[in-house]
């Protein structure tokens, strides 16, 4: 994890707001929440806060957890400039996340949640059930099953050997292994918005 906590660090650190343009599904996900209610959010990995600031400015009561402090520091910067609140903090969601059970009514995860051996993966899973309200949503991003350069140290698991997340663990899904990995979820949806990424749309049983 202190890798992990370094090398995205540098990243921003170096280049910034390296994602800056929300995720294209986010506007209809917000409509869907807020036809159902929902009035707090958690972004995980919300890395300098693109998603924070979309919900944030849409009228949610947004937390964001990130284990960067240039992440966050950008977040607060951005908020700041468009006049916006939001709740951050510093952390990792691979351990027990710092809010108690049933906080928010939807948990959002963007090309963040995979970056971690299988047993990280599934504890970040039943934390996002546990912080969820009965019924809440979840809308995640994974990388897609495929072939990649690097150094494989586990079942479904690579290292990447160059690039930005060199080093950092990627765990890669299928539609068989989503639904049996957030199995505690109702899913909605599974479907890819780009040729390496699938999104997940659920709700807690």
């Amino acid at each position: 994890m202190a890798r992990m906590h370094q090398q995205w660090n540098e990243v921003y650190k170096r280049d910034g707001r390296v994602f800056e343009k929300v995720q294209e599904d986010m506007p209809r996900l917000a409509r869907l929440f807020r036809k159902h209610g929902v009035k707090r959010v958690l972004d995980l990995g919300c890395g300098t806060g693109r998603h924070v600031v979309f919900l944030a400015s849409r009228g949610f009561e947004v937390d964001g957890l990130d284990i960067a402090p240039e992440g966050l520091r950008l977040t607060r910067q951005w908020l700041r400039r468009r006049g916006l609140r939001a709740t951050l903090k510093l952390g990792s969601f691979y351990r027990r996340f710092p809010y108690e059970d049933g906080r928010f009514g939807a948990v959002v995860s963007t090309q963040s949640m995979h970056h971690g051996r299988l047993g990280a993966v599934r504890r970040c899973i039943r934390e996002m059930a546990r912080v969820l309200s009965p019924g809440g949503f979840i809308f995640v991003t994974v990388p897609r099953a495929r072939r990649r350069t690097g150094r494989w140290i586990a079942p479904r698991t690579c290292l990447p050997v160059d690039g930005k997340e060199k080093g950092l663990p990627h765990y890669f899904f299928n539609r068989r292994l989503i639904r049996k990995e957030f199995r505690g979820f109702r899913i909605h949806d599974i479907w890819l918005a780009t040729a390496k990424h699938y999104c997940i749309l659920g709700t807690l049983r």
